[in-house]
């Protein structure tokens, strides 16, 4: 899940941001489906079943330890990005 809503923040951000150029952008694809509507409608489905899912039928400390797994996933998914960034920042320097 991580993933999915990572790819879904960064996708729309980068559609709505003013510097982004489509054209000619080899990223220009990935960009328009991560921040599709339908895309984040999707996300926003998953991560409200997750929830529903959670409430229902999870004990506290199963959800306790599920949301462990989840900032993990989640600090581990920022950090591969940031790598790439890091990398980007020194190829320009």
């Amino acid at each position: 899940m991580p993933c999915v809503a990572g790819y879904a923040e960064i996708g729309l951000g980068l559609l709505q941001h003013p510097a982004t150029r489509l054209d000619d952008n080899p990223y220009a694809s990935w960009i328009r489906n991560y921040g599709d509507e339908g895309y984040l409608q999707g996300v926003s489905a998953a991560l409200a079943l997750l929830e529903t899912v959670w409430q229902q039928r999870g004990s506290e400390a199963r959800i306790t330890e599920l949301s462990e797994i989840f900032t993990t996933a989640t600090r581990l998914e920022a950090q591969f990005w940031q790598m790439g960034l890091n990398a980007a920042a020194e190829t320009r320097a």
